[in-house]
């Protein structure tokens, strides 16, 4: 068993382990190993380009520790993981979700709301975000703004990350729209069908 503590906690005595455990009579032979956390699990860097821009905007977390600020209502439209979002929201009240929610964090007495997306690598999610952020945009214009944000080989390198998050997270329009905005380009068309698989 192995029971992590965050580095403020300096000691505790084996009695106030094994009440924490529930154990406080146990006869068996115990042993701890106290470990503590790692700093990467407690700090996430923000996406340069995803900076919250509203107080209604979801914290999304990528597995490696990289946060993008959303509008939960683009989310809520676009991604059918979070589909019934908005409905559940509503449906809670403020004061029931705030009370119950443990995903949510108080920065500077605004409620942020925080949600890990533990299949989703950044680069997948920030290629996916992009692409969401610019659906309304004519595929030449999503085009010209891909080129300035990836050089070629890294958005080849988010390609295949950004088809496993938009399965993964129910988001079926990604790959059409990536088809469409690279439709005269043979090798990323080859590339899409063959990650889209």
């Amino acid at each position: 068993m192995i029971l992590q503590v965050n580095e403020s906690v300096h000691s505790l005595t084996v009695g106030e382990v094994l009440k924490l455990l529930g154990l406080k009579d146990t006869p068996h032979k115990i042993t701890i190993i106290i470990q503590p956390l790692s700093s990467e699990m407690e700090t996430t860097k923000i996406d340069p380009l995803f900076q919250q821009t509203s107080e209604t905007d979801m914290l999304l977390v990528s597995s490696d520790n990289v946060g993008f600020y959303c509008k939960s209502s683009v989310l809520a439209y676009n991604i059918g993981f979070f589909s019934d979002y908005e409905t559940i929201d509503q449906a809670m009240g403020e004061d029931c979700r705030s009370s119950t929610d443990n995903n949510d964090i108080d920065k500077d007495n605004e409620k942020i709301t925080v949600r890990e997306l533990p299949s989703a690598t950044s680069a997948g999610l920030k290629l996916v975000l992009l692409v969401l952020s610019k659906q309304t945009d004519p595929p030449a214009t999503l085009h010209e703004f891909l080129q300035r944000t990836y050089v070629e080989a890294d958005l080849l390198d988010a390609l295949c990350p950004a088809l496993a998050v938009a399965d993964a997270y129910d988001i079926p329009m990604i790959l059409d729209r990536l088809s469409e905005v690279h439709a005269d380009e043979p090798f990323m068309l080859l590339s899409l069908s063959l990650f889209g698989m």
